[in-house]
C-alpha cells in the first residue's frame, strides 16, 4: 500500500494513503515503525482532490529519539510484517506543500516553511514547481509569485503529465539553489469547476465555525434577510453534527426564505471589524489574512461606521458558551491564554484575564452597539408582537 505520512503537533502521525491504493476496510490498521514498535491507527477522514483516506497514530516514545524521524508502514497485520528496510524521513507539518489548486491561468501551491520571515518573501526565481512522482525528472515550470505560503507557477503541458485521463498528479516545490524538493501531500488537478446553480452570487459570507449548530439557523436567516445569498462555512472540527444543520438549512432555504439562499460546508487575528470584499479586486498573490486584503491597482478600501453597516458576531456569547470554547480562544500570538504573555494583544478577549472565571459584568461588557435588527427579525419570524405592556404572542393559525 502506497502511503505518505506527516508528523503533526503532539507527536501525532497523519498517514495519507495514495488514491490508487485505497483500502476497502478501514478497521484493524496499525503503524509499524522502523524501531519495531507498533501504534494503533484510527481512520481520520478523507482528503479531497483527489480522495485520499487518512489514518492517525502516535509516534512511539523510542522512535522520537532518532533523528530524522522515519515514516511508518501502515499494516492490518503488523505481527506478520517487517518494518520497511529503508524508511523515508517523516516530514513535518511545518515544512511541506499541503495543498494546491489550478486556475485557468496557473497553478497555486500552498507551502509551509519556505517564506518564514514575516514581511520578507524569497524571490520567485529561486523556485520551480515539480509535477509528477519523479521529483528529479518530473515536469518543471517557473514560479511567478512567492508570497507568504502562496506560490504561483505556470501550468504544465497535459501531455507531459499524463493527459486529461489522469485524475491527479503529485506536485511539489523545488528550491533550485539547494537542489531540494519540499515534501508534498498535494496533487495537481484540472481546473475545478465551480457550481453553476443560477450563476454567481452577488453577496457571499465566509466564516470558520466550531460547534455552532444551535446558533446556525438564526445567523443564516438573519443575514439572508439582509442580502447574503451564499454562505461558506469552514468547520474547525465540530462534534455537534453541524452537517445535519447545514443540510436542513439547504433543504428549507428556498421555501422558507423565498430566495435562493445556499449554505456550503468546507474542511482550518483578533480584530474588531469584518470585511466585505469584491473578489475581482483581490491581488493575485493571495497575500491576505482574514481581516486584511491586498487589492489590485485601481481599487481601494473604505471603512464604514456602525451607523452605516453592522455585522452580528457571536464572539463573546453567554458565559457558559464562551467558557466551553476556551481552548480555541487563542492564536499564533497568544499560544496559551492562561499564561500572562502578550497581555495587551488584540488576540485576547478584553477583560478575560487568565483563569476560567467569569469576569465581573461580562453579560453587559460588550454591548457597544444596540442593534435591534436581529431581535426584530426574530419577533416577526415567530409571530411575536411588542407593545407597551410587554411581549405578546400572536399565534397564527
Amino acid at each position: 500500500m502506497s502511503i505518505v505520512a506527516v508528523l503533526l503537533p503532539d507527536w501525532e502521525v497523519l498517514v495519507i494513503v495514495s488514491p490508487e491504493t485505497t483500502p476497502s476496510n478501514l478497521d484493524g490498521y496499525s503503524c509499524l515503525f522502523d524501531t519495531g514498535e507498533i501504534s494503533p491507527a484510527t481512520f481520520s477522514g478523507v482528503l479531497p482532490f483527489p480522495d485520499r483516506v487518512t489514518f492517525s497514530c502516535i509516534l512511539p516514545v523510542r522512535a522520537r529519539r532518532r533523528l530524522p524521524f522515519k515514516q511508518p508502514l501502515l499494516s492490518n497485520s503488523p505481527g506478520r510484517e517487517s518494518p520497511p528496510p529503508l524508511p523515508l524521513p517523516l516530514p513535518l507539518w511545518s515544512h511541506m506543500v499541503y495543498d494546491s489548486l489550478t486556475t485557468d491561468d496557473d497553478v497555486v501551491l500552498f507551502v509551509k516553511g519556505v517564506n518564514v520571515r514575516q514581511g520578507i518573501n524569497r524571490e520567485p526565481r529561486e523556485f520551480r514547481c515539480v509535477f509528477g512522482d519523479d521529483t528529479i525528472n518530473g515536469v518543471k515550470t517557473a514560479v511567478t509569485t512567492s508570497m507568504q505560503e502562496v506560490f504561483r507557477c505556470k501550468r504544465p503541458e497535459l501531455t507531459t503529465v499524463g493527459g486529461e485521463s489522469v485524475p491527479a498528479v503529485k506536485v511539489s516545490l523545488e528550491i533550485v539553489a539547494e537542489n531540494r524538493v519540499v515534501p508534498s501531500v498535494a496533487y495537481y488537478t484540472l481546473p475545478r469547476k465551480l457550481e453553476s446553480n443560477n450563476g454567481k452570487s452577488l453577496l457571499c459570507a465566509s466564516t470558520m465555525v466550531y460547534d455552532v449548530a444551535k446558533f446556525l439557523k438564526e445567523w443564516v436567516l438573519y443575514h439572508s434577510k439582509i442580502g447574503v445569498e451564499k454562505f461558506v462555512l469552514y468547520d474547525n472540527g465540530s462534534d455537534d453534527d453541524l452537517q445535519k444543520s447545514v443540510d436542513e438549512l439547504v433543504k428549507q432555504g428556498a421555501s422558507d426564505n423565498g430566495s435562493d439562499t445556499r449554505v456550503q460546508l468546507s474542511q482550518n487575528v483578533e480584530n474588531r471589524h469584518k470585511s466585505i470584499v469584491l473578489l475581482d479586486a483581490i491581488d493575485d498573490s493571495l497575500l491576505n489574512v482574514i481581516h486584511h486584503f491586498y487589492l489590485r491597482p485601481g481599487y481601494k478600501t473604505k471603512k464604514l461606521s456602525t451607523n452605516s453597516m453592522v455585522v452580528n458576531h457571536y464572539k463573546y456569547q453567554a458565559w457558559p458558551e464562551f467558557k466551553a470554547k476556551f481552548r480555541r480562544r487563542v492564536s499564533a500570538y497568544v499560544l496559551d491564554w492562561t499564561q500572562k504573555l502578550n497581555p495587551r494583544s488584540n488576540d485576547r478577549t478584553p477583560g478575560l484575564g487568565f483563569a476560567p472565571v467569569e469576569p465581573r459584568g461580562w453579560a453587559h461588557k460588550f454591548c457597544e452597539v444596540r442593534d435591534n435588527m436581529l431581535k426584530d427579525l426574530t419577533l416577526r419570524w415567530f409571530g411575536i408582537s411588542e407593545s407597551n405592556s410587554g411581549l405578546k404572542m400572536a399565534w397564527q393559525r
